[in-house]
């Protein structure tokens, strides 16, 4: 009976999976490749906004890579906001801004208005900004140089309220490092597909940009500020109501910024519930069942390898499975020319039990144990 009932689940549960990703690619394909081409002579204006704290390692390289943009300096800025910073990153930020008076720098510090957290961070950004359009870039990242070249082009075709970037890891050289990297590359392309097939839900805040007038439209990270992680995704949200059609994504490798990984596992599990940890409060429910669901394709996959304890038949019908999913994810995966993968099929194969323990292990604590980030736990964040 139970063997019946895992059959029927298991392909109910895979046949869905399979016209989950089929969406995907239809909507990846579809996506319009921007292209260096805006008109001679036309240059938005930008502001581009960073929220750094403890950041001493890492801001220089942006700042650096940031004032190398092959973009008129007059039609740029940089505001760096220091969240209470306990190493040298304001010392960096002042040696930058004494060096470099060709680019439009300025930084502010976040403890002078007795506030915390990135989103308070971005949001004095966002005030202290002079420009329309607003960019948002992690300060543990490297901006290609034509990063504002790829948004200039693409605003020169639709006035945008947001646009979603690319964003990647720095190159991977271990096993475990290449799985997350399939990971992380396969939830941008998502996050692109979404917006093409005019349901967007995913984006990376290492990466977008938005107008600022939409951004008090909908009135910017306000209801959940109180949270440590969200402010791409809950703004990406927000700008649905202001119309799916105004929502872009910049299909673009010269636009593909690139960032750390987590330092160790632990400190990957840790950025990981902190990442999940927003889900409970997605005003979208649809997207909610989207992931419960996954979520519970996953458990009933570990609960097939569980009754392979009672006969072998469990077991092979979870290990068929788990390699239809394999062949699912590699089937989209391999059509995101878009991105470099080396091997995909091996390491994707090789990279499924670690997936199904990962993803169980980190929903669950997401949503109900605690994580530090940056010296800050959620149990203290407001």
């Amino acid at each position: 009976m139970i063997f019946i009932f895992l059959t029927i689940a298991f392909s109910t549960f895979t046949l869905a999976y399979g016209v989950l990703f089929a969406w995907f690619r239809r909507g990846w394909t579809r996506l319009t490749p921007t292209h260096l081409d805006a008109p001679e002579g036309v240059h938005h204006p930008f502001s581009i906004i960073v929220a750094a704290r403890n950041e001493a390692q890492n801001i220089g390289d942006l700042l650096h890579a940031l004032s190398e943009q092959k973009y008129p300096k007059k039609n740029f800025e940089v505001v760096v906001i220091n969240d209470s910073s306990e190493d040298k990153t304001e010392d960096i930020l002042k040696t930058f801004g004494r060096a470099n008076h060709s680019v439009n720098f300025s930084y502010h510090n976040l403890a002078s208005i007795k506030k915390y957290g990135k989103k308070a961070a971005l949001t004095l950004a966002i005030e202290k900004s002079n420009f329309p359009n607003i960019i948002s870039i992690d300060a543990d990242c490297l901006a290609p140089p034509n990063l504002l070249k790829a948004y200039n082009s693409k605003l020169s075709k639709k006035p945008y309220n947001f646009i979603a970037g690319p964003v990647a890891y720095f190159k991977e050289s271990n096993f475990f490092k290449r799985c997350i990297d399939i990971e992380f590359k396969g939830l941008v392309s998502i996050g692109g597909a979404s917006i093409c097939n005019q349901s967007p839900n995913l984006c990376n805040g290492a990466n977008l940009m938005f107008k600022k007038s939409a951004f008090y439209e909908v009135n910017g990270y306000e209801d959940n500020m109180h949270l440590a992680s969200g402010d791409d995704e809950f703004l990406l949200h927000k700008m649905v109501t202001l119309g799916v059609e105004k929502i872009g994504f910049l299909k673009s490798p010269l636009a593909i910024v690139y960032t750390k990984g987590a330092e160790n596992f632990k400190a990957f599990i840790h950025q990981r519930k902190r990442w999940v940890s927003k889900s409970r409060f997605y005003s979208n429910k649809k997207i909610t069942l989207l992931l419960s669901l996954v979520y519970l394709y996953y458990l009933l996959i570990l609960f097939g390898f569980g009754c392979s304890f009672i006969t072998l038949h469990y077991l092979w019908l979870a290990l068929g499975v788990l390699l239809v999913k394999t062949l699912i994810e590699y089937w989209y995966l391999s059509s995101l020319r878009f991105f470099a993968f080396k091997n995909l099929f091996a390491h994707l194969l090789a990279a499924q039990v670690f997936y199904i323990f990962y993803v169980l292990g980190i929903g669950a604590l997401g949503n109900w144990g605690s994580f530090d980030w940056k010296g800050r736990t959620n149990t203290s964040w407001k």
